[in-house]
This record gives structure tokens, sequence and C-alpha cells, in this order.
């Protein structure tokens, strides 16, 4: 159906119809679906809705010939309101190409007719494109940044590694990062504990032990560094 479309039948006015939760009240629009503006019908019976700027960038008037494929216009419509949704996200603060994958995935896309669908990963891309474009959205950056914030602190590769990951960055573009970064691990984890555990003494319990053990474990710190910081506070095998 969608090769044969290739004109314009109709272009109505008319206040696009708002879904409803379970409790009858209007959900608040995701700016995917428009508020208001003009239901197209075209050539094949197809209805959709478009806002009056749409309308006028694409010449979606009564009995026009489409100046564009029907799958072109669909994506770069969509395309628009994507970006439109996401540009409050990425403007301000640095985010990875995986972050905005998910943002655009979590916006609402139930009021859109099921027609605009097929085309989502197609409009996804070209946002992306689009953003890396603007350098709104860049991996190595984003990556570069991050480093120099997290290694002004008491941290650990493996952290860093782990919070990079939970943001979509590649594990080859992470080993890269990391590979080139000199990090006391040791003295980091130290610094660590005087800040958590400030009263910690140096004849400290099997029970103390136990729980700094399991904080700089959940810190992303080796065995070998925790045990070897811990001697500070007891023994060798940990129990003074």
């Amino acid at each position: 159906m969608m090769e044969q479309i290739q004109s314009v039948v109709s272009c109505k006015k008319i206040a696009v119809p708002s879904a409803r939760d379970t409790a009858g009240k209007k959900r608040k629009r995701s700016g995917i679906a428009i508020q208001e503006g003009y239901c197209v019908t075209f050539n094949t019976g197809l209805s959709l809705y478009f806002s009056s700027e749409e309308v006028a960038e694409y010449y979606l008037y009564e009995e026009a010939e489409l100046k564009h494929p029907f799958e072109t216009l669909i994506v770069r419509v969509l395309f628009r309101r994507m970006l439109t949704a996401v540009l409050p996200f990425v403007v301000f603060t640095k985010r990875t190409e995986t972050q905005v994958r998910q943002r655009v995935a979590e916006l609402d896309y139930e009021e859109l007719e099921p027609a605009w669908l097929p085309f989502r990963e197609d409009a996804m891309e070209m946002l992306l494109t689009h953003l890396r474009e603007l350098q709104y959205v860049d991996d190595v950056r984003y990556v570069t940044s991050y480093l120099r914030v997290q290694l002004k602190k008491p941290t650990s590769k493996r952290s860093i590694a782990s919070e990079l990951s939970k943001r979509g960055i590649p594990r080859d573009l992470i080993e890269t990062a990391l590979a080139d970064v000199e990090l006391d691990e040791t003295e980091a984890a130290r610094q660590l504990i005087q800040k958590k555990f400030s009263g910690l003494s140096s004849c400290c319990s099997r029970k103390e032990q136990a729980k700094v053990y399991r904080y700089l474990a959940g810190k992303g710190f080796s065995g070998e560094t925790i045990r070897s910081v811990m001697r500070t506070y007891g023994e060798e095998d940990g129990v003074c």
C-alpha cells in the first residue's frame, strides 16, 4: 500500500483526539504526537495527523501530489518530532548514543497512528546522525570528559568501566580509553576508607574489616588491592 501513496485527497483542520489513561484523564503528550493540526488523507485512504507547519513544509494540501516519496516524508517528519522531544535532554548535559536511544524509546507512541511505527528506526538513525553533526552526541568525547571528572576522585578502573558500560559505551572504546590511564588504586582505596570509615582504628575487628572489604569490592577494587590496604588495619591475616 505504501508504494501507491502518491497524492493528498483531503486536508482538514481538526482537533487531534488525545488518548486517556485508565482513570479517564488526558495523558500529557510526548512531543511525538501533535496536539492540533490537520487530518491528511492520502489517495489510498490512509489518514494521518500533521501539524500546520508539517503540512506547509511538505505541501500536504488537498489534491496535491507528494513532493517526496511517502516513506521519506514520514521518516523526516518523525525525525523532526523526535528531535524536538529529545533536544532538552542533550543540550545541557553530555549524553551517549545509547542514552539517546533509550530516551527516544521511552516516548509515548500510543497516540501515533500505526502507519508511523515501522519508520521509527530510520528516523532514529537520522536523529543520531544529526546530533553527531551538532556534537551533542559523541561517545569518544563523552568518555574523555567522563574520565577527566572521575579521575579527580578516588576510584578504580573497574568502577569506571562499569559506569561507562551502563551508559552504553562499547567495550572496546572503554578498554582503549582505560589502557592509557595511570591510576594508583591502592591510594584511591585508602582515601575511600578514610572518607567512609573515618573512625576506623589501626586494629579493627574482623566484622569491621569485612564491612570495609565489601565496600571496596563494591567500588570495583580487586581482592589484592583491598588486602594490601587492609594490612594497615591489622595483621596480614586480617585480624589483630
